[in-house]
């Protein structure tokens, strides 16, 4: 096998440009674009009716950074809900 940048310690410009390398992959295209497929039906996981845990955060009253007072500030008093799977 011929030595060349790629293979050796030689510098780039030391390459002989006489034929291009070939692609190392054997795989053909199959026509198909990339991403989900228009005849695949998908699966959703959906979110547990009952909640095995609930976790409270206490409101918070000043900054922890800068230990400005809170207590004038408008709060949103919402919840966010999220689903955990453990594998």
């Amino acid at each position: 096998m011929a030595k060349d940048s790629h293979n050796s310690s030689l510098p780039p410009s030391s390459d002989h440009f006489s034929r291009q390398r070939k692609s190392s992959s054997l795989r053909t295209r199959s026509g198909k674009k990339a991403g989900g497929q228009p005849s695949h039906q998908g699966q959703t996981l959906e979110m547990s009716a009952l909640a095995d845990e609930i976790v409270m955060v206490p409101s918070v009253t000043w900054c922890q950074h800068c230990h400005r007072d809170l207590s004038e500030v408008e709060v949103w008093l919402g919840f966010v809900q999220k689903s955990i799977i453990s594998l």
